[in-house]
């Protein structure tokens, strides 16, 4: 028995020093991990900035940042931006970024367009909604548009606020914000934009646009690869038939062309203009039996405006995220291209013609009268007064 004694006892005690050994060797181990942890990580500092019932004018724009990182940093995001102001003066209000030492805008958009919709003067008091904590407006009538994009520098950052060229002075709220060293990815996913990368914004101010036409929602030149953020549309339209009959640009595919080869034809990624949204049936306009449109304001897609008048007119506005589940990648040049609606309403509408005919040019469609290019889906095709946003996180391939 004294044998058994003795063996459970140096049983235990052989236990209790493995026991002691594991607890040193992950405590040695997660100090050592923990020491490399934070070693690679780089130091995050946030720096802010506010301007409560400040004046800015057209001709005297207001300076809401000027900021230089500290010494050792390897970058810096701004994160978030709010401005506030009278309804209309504050949608319109011009936003500027002049980064690492440019003496141009290298960026800049309008509070309301930044975050796709294009009729906020035509908006209800009460209307609010939220791009998924990208951007929106959470304030009655429209005063107070956010913006969370994360928008890289390198160096220094300096941020203007201008009100529109056809407006007046007014005062208003901002704040703005960012952190040195913050890691950058793709909003709402984990893919890493790389050191360099520049967010760029690629708008076009209503532009009357021809049936068939093809509107480039923005272009990368080669020698570029990137990752698109967003893009966003808003259409005038004056239906034939009246404003109920609805427009025939709606059967318009929209193509993603990830090089700049010319041979290169795309791939589909809207077999109509709602389609590119997460759509359908003209936003709920030809669904029945209501036949109305849908409004909703999802992370990913979102109808911002529809609204059809006495006159014949037809206005809308809509945007769509590229992120975690659905990413737009390019590796040498890149473009995103609506055609203004088809002549070949069957299973070959998203065909396009060739890039070498030029999809940027101003008119790439031969010029017909209107009377010639028919009906397409039951529609009048006429033109459309369009305007468009693409951000497109950009490097050197």
């Amino acid at each position: 028995s004294w044998r058994l004694e003795g063996m459970w006892r140096l049983g235990l005690l052989t236990a209790g020093w493995i026991t002691f050994a594991s607890i040193l060797l992950l405590f040695e181990g997660g100090k050592k991990y923990s020491t490399r942890t934070q070693v690679s990580q780089p130091k995050m500092k946030t720096f802010s900035a506010g301007f409560p019932g400040t004046k800015a004018c057209p001709t005297e724009p207001l300076q809401i940042l000027n900021y230089t990182l500290a010494e050792g940093s390897s970058h810096g995001v701004l994160h978030h931006l709010f401005v506030v102001g009278q309804p209309g003066w504050v949608s319109d209000l011009w936003i500027e970024y002049y980064l690492d030492g440019d003496t141009e805008p290298t960026l800049k958009y309008q509070a309301s367009k930044m975050c796709g919709h294009y009729f906020p003067e035509r908006a209800a008091p009460n209307y609010v909604y939220n791009a998924g904590g990208m951007c929106g407006t959470n304030s009655a009538d429209q005063t107070g548009w956010f913006n969370n994009f994360p928008i890289p520098f390198q160096k220094s950052a300096i941020v203007l606020v201008r009100p529109a060229s056809t407006s007046r002075c007014g005062w208003g709220w901002y704040t703005i914000r960012g952190t040195e060293n913050m890691p950058l990815t793709l909003p709402g996913s984990h893919f890493e934009i790389p050191s360099g990368a520049q967010l760029k914004v690629y708008s076009r101010d209503w532009e009357v646009r021809d049936p068939l036409e093809m509107v480039p929602l923005f272009s990368a030149p080669a020698g570029s690869a990137g990752l698109v953020m967003q893009a966003s549309m808003g259409i005038r339209t004056k239906c034939a038939g009246g404003s109920a009959a609805g427009g025939g640009y709606i059967e318009g595919c929209t193509r993603f062309y990830t090089d700049s080869d010319e041979s290169n034809n795309g791939i589909v990624v809207g077999t109509g203009f709602e389609d590119l949204f997460d759509a359908s049936f003209y936003f709920g306009a030809d669904a029945p039996p209501a036949h109305k449109p849908l409004f909703y304001a999802a992370a990913s897609s979102g109808l911002t405006h529809f609204e059809r008048t006495e006159d014949s007119l037809e206005r809308l506005s809509a945007y769509r995220f590229f992120g975690a589940m659905d990413p737009l990648a390019f590796e040498d040049g890149g473009s995103l291209v609506w055609r203004v609606g088809t002549d070949n309403p069957g299973p070959n509408k998203c065909d396009f013609p060739p890039r070498e005919e030029g999809h940027g040019a101003a008119h790439a469609t031969p010029k017909r009268s209107l009377q010639e290019y028919g009906r397409v889906g039951g529609r009048e095709l006429t033109a459309v007064n369009v305007s468009t946003y693409a951000w497109v996180y950009e490097w050197q391939n």
